[in-house]
């Protein structure tokens, strides 16, 4: 296992210093934060069920709602339980 680690440090370190030497580090670091979250499969520009305008609006709200409701629940169960000491 050791010997499998250091031969891919090797090799990353060795296509680091060409890219490096060739001045392609920062383009290519640049591309990839670029299209990093552009285009994942899920929630990049590819994914289908991305919500949009309204829909996503009504969306977000809809779990915000919730997780205040659920919050509301947990806090009033609390109090219940303040109460009964």
């Amino acid at each position: 296992m050791g010997i499998l680690k250091t031969t891919c440090d090797v090799a990353y370190k060795i296509c680091d210093g060409i890219f490096s030497g060739l001045g392609l580090d920062k383009p290519i670091s640049f591309l990839t934060d670029l299209f990093k979250t552009s285009l994942t499969f899920k929630g990049g520009m590819f994914d289908k069920n991305r919500g949009k305008g309204d829909a996503l609006a009504r969306q977000l709200h809809r779990e915000r709602m919730e997780a205040a409701a659920e919050r509301q629940a947990a806090l009033d169960a609390m109090r219940r339980d303040l109460q009964e000491l």
